[in-house]
């Protein structure tokens, strides 16, 4: 199911124990920040790709991405619509939001917000 807002419902919880990688859920930062974009990410909106097309993250997980990112945490977990999701930016040209439960992946960017 899309992950992002203004689409269809979300998915189920899941195991979120291990990363999209193998890597234990323990060494990803879980993020609850309500921080604004700011700084290198001012101007800047995160989006995932949805079958319809590219779609912009709600404001409360657009937020938890900028603030992880501007915390130095590129690869990190957190909670969208009740699933845990694998959010990984360490290339931010090649972005990826992975369900921890289903492995189902999807493409993410961050993108100049429109005026």
């Amino acid at each position: 199911p899309p992950s992002a807002p203004k689409k269809a419902s979300g998915g189920k919880s899941g195991d979120a124990s291990r990363g999209s990688r193998g890597k234990p859920a323990e060494a990803l930062s879980v993020s609850s920040s309500s921080s604004s974009a700011a700084g290198p990410y001012a101007g800047k909106t995160a989006q995932v790709l949805l079958d319809e097309g590219w779609a912009s993250f709600a404001a409360e997980e657009e937020r938890q991405i900028f603030a992880n990112l501007q915390g130095g945490a590129s690869r990190f977990a957190m909670s969208i619509r009740g699933a845990m999701y694998i959010i990984d930016l360490t290339d931010p040209s090649a972005g990826t939001q992975t369900n921890a439960s289903t492995q189902k992946s999807r493409q993410i960017r961050l993108a100049d917000r429109e005026k």
